[in-house]
């Protein structure tokens, strides 16, 4: 049984601090952070500072009390296009904030071969007594959205299906890949994870589903 139909929908980076002062926050290298691309800037009282590109939708940087959430929509390879240097652009223009971790983001769609409700595939591979829960519950379970963490190679992950309603036979899929550190890597090497991740999230959606299919 096979998976198909992956798309990339979008990936992003979160990075955390501790805390960051909106204060110090500096408009000017903002701007700056997509060459060719004028920004424009929302911020609204009591909200987030949103950096938002017209002309690439989708493509965004949200910065709150402690985030930066740069994220880049559509089906751009993530190393490729702009996510990293995003990143690290606004990672520097934040002032002295101290830095607590980061987490590179997938979120893909796709199919499972053979399969028409995704959402019950996914409740009969990931709960081992479906019939039993259901007698507790008093009532039918019809769909089932797992969500895992795990811890790989000294790297922390979390892993998370859901299906989608609207098109049965279809899921949606994030991988989040957490990384605690106080210092973010070059737009290079994040550009190198990011790529790396991705490959290894694709991989994985083989592997799990399959052996779910199995089970």
């Amino acid at each position: 049984m096979a998976v198909h139909g992956l798309q990339l929908e979008t990936s992003f980076v979160v990075i955390v601090y501790d805390s960051i002062d909106r204060r110090q926050v500096s408009r000017g290298l903002l701007q700056q952070m997509i060459p060719g691309q004028r920004p424009r800037f929302i911020d609204l009282p009591g909200g987030p500072l949103v950096v938002d590109f017209e002309e690439l939708p989708g493509t965004s940087c949200i910065i709150d009390d402690r985030r930066i959430h740069v994220r880049q929509a559509g089906t751009t390879e993530p190393g490729e296009g702009q996510l990293a240097h995003m990143a690290t652009w606004a990672s520097g223009a934040i002032g002295e904030a101290i830095m607590k971790a980061y987490g590179k983001n997938y979120v893909i769609t796709g199919s499972i071969e053979g399969v028409e409700d995704v959402g019950a595939f996914l409740r009969d591979a990931f709960l081992s007594d479906v019939q039993r829960l259901q007698q507790l519950l008093e009532g039918s379970i019809s769909w089932l959205s797992p969500r895992i963490k795990y811890v790989a190679d000294g790297t922390e992950y979390e892993l998370r299906f859901d299906p989608d309603l609207s098109e049965q036979a279809v899921f949606t899929a994030h991988l989040n890949i957490h990384h605690a550190t106080q210092s973010l890597p070059s737009a290079d090497a994040l550009s190198s994870e990011l790529s790396n991740g991705f490959r290894y999230f694709k991989e994985l959606l083989g592997k799990v589903l399959s052996a779910g299919a199995a089970s």
